[in-house]
């Protein structure tokens, strides 16, 4: 195995700088004035993500300020990356609360809301092909009954957005299914990821995005789950000897923001929004598959081996993923089997 390099990382979520942006802004964000009128003050709307530095969910941030600046001239557009403000939970209870404007929100935190919205962490349930996956999220069936069933509960969705496929790294080739069995990787904590992973044969451990590093550093962890960018711009290339390119999960993010908030805008601001959010996806995407090229080819250079699953055991992992989707459909329910059924049946359909 490579020497370990130390890294030391250190984030902590002010309990002053929470409170206190509740409370910031002269009541920013609260009314539908964004685009109308002149001020000496500008509207403060905030944005919490979980972006770190040149990863693709920064990009996405970065683009959406510049994007919602222009468009919205007495709007002051204020990120929060890094995960300042917490974790996916944090960042969903801050939004609810009226904490910030808008939030970026992984799936599988979505689910601790909304259960049916773990159908899009399922293993090998979309296509390998990142332009087709964003069509399936922005125009399928499932997405529309998720997005209603969102509102329902004060949440208002704004792009489901795609932030990349995940690939496994680990100090153990993984190229067939066989592979996984027994591997201790490092998931999420929710439930359809840990099911994911035992359906391959490995043991899930749930670990905050925080701790990865130093888990594989100090073998806690055989490998991990995440995109490209996320293995490269994190370096776990450099305590990890193979990354497989398996592509099993997409990683699927929601930006949010209340609805409340979206209520309080005439509709032509939220006309602006959405055209922004489109055009921001769009982007993000172009940008994902240069960033997720330039990963490759960096963790490629630092000699971590690349391994490729052939067509047929990828069919093999498809196959042992079905426990997984079946267990999503015993936790959720009935309205659980409808989304995924939905879900099938627009990769079936834009498939084609």
């Amino acid at each position: 195995m490579k020497k370990m390099i130390k890294k030391m990382a250190a984030y902590g979520i002010g309990l002053s700088m929470i409170i206190g942006l509740t409370g910031c802004g002269d009541g920013a964000g609260s009314t539908g004035t964004a685009s109308t009128g002149s001020s000496d003050k500008k509207t403060v709307w905030k944005y919490a993500t979980a972006g770190y530095p040149g990863d693709s969910l920064d990009a996405y941030a970065l683009e959406l300020e510049r994007q919602i600046e222009d468009a919205f001239p007495n709007v002051d557009f204020q990120v929060y990356g890094s995960e300042q403000l917490g974790d996916d939970d944090a960042r969903l209870e801050l939004l609810q609360s009226g904490g910030v404007e808008f939030a970026q929100v992984a799936a599988p935190f979505i689910g601790n809301v909304l259960p049916e919205a773990q159908v899009f962490a399922l293993a090998f349930v979309f296509p390998d092909d990142s332009k087709l996956t964003a069509k399936i999220l922005h125009e399928g069936k499932a997405v529309e009954k998720l997005d209603q069933l969102l509102i329902d509960q004060g949440i208002q969705p704004l792009d489901w957005y795609n932030e990349d496929f995940s690939c496994w790294s680990c100090n153990k080739k993984i190229e067939k299914l066989e592979d996984m069995k027994g591997l201790k990787i490092r998931v999420m904590n929710s439930d359809t990821d840990i099911n994911n992973v035992k359906a391959m044969g490995a043991n899930p451990t749930p670990l905050s995005y925080s701790e990865v590093y130093s888990a594989l550093q100090l073998n806690q962890v055989d490998g991990q789950q995440n995109p490209l960018m996320v293995i490269y711009n994190n370096k776990y290339y450099e305590v990890q000897d193979y990354v497989t390119l398996s592509n099993h999960e997409v990683v699927c993010d929601l930006a949010t923001c209340s609805t409340s908030f979206w209520n309080s805008l005439s509709e032509e601001d939220q006309n602006k929004l959405k055209d922004i959010f489109a055009s921001v996806n769009e982007y993000a995407i172009d940008n994902q598959a240069e960033q997720s090229e330039k990963a490759l080819q960096g963790i490629k250079d630092s000699g971590t081996e690349i391994v490729e699953i052939s067509d047929d055991e990828r069919a093999r992992f498809k196959e042992a993923a079905q426990s997984s989707y079946d267990a999503f459909e015993k936790n959720v329910g009935d309205s659980g089997k409808e989304i995924l059924d939905l879900l099938q049946q627009d990769v079936a359909d834009m498939s084609k």
